[in-house]
């Protein structure tokens, strides 16, 4: 089961390193907010990138990942999720 992230009408943004065992690097990035001019349609956006070394040669687990939503209300209390 996979949940989407839904998009907030804050502005906000999160920028997230960690570094571990075994060459392990992850970066994620996250922003999400209104889209300028539009007050009823959110969005969110993230991007994330991982990479690990293994005790084997040339054995690597690269890995990235993309994500955007959209979500607009309508006037009648309605949305479209996208």
């Amino acid at each position: 089961n996979m949940i989407s992230k839904q998009p907030k009408e804050r502005e906000s943004y999160k920028l997230q390193l960690n570094v571990g065992d075994y060459g392990t690097r992850r970066a994620t990035f996250e922003a999400t907010g209104r889209i300028p001019g539009s007050p009823r349609t959110s969005y969110i956006l993230t991007a994330s990138y991982y990479e690990r070394d293994f005790d084997i040669d040339y054995a690597l687990n690269r890995n990235q990942e993309y994500y955007l939503a959209l979500k607009h209300k309508f006037k009648d209390g309605s949305s479209l999720f996208l």
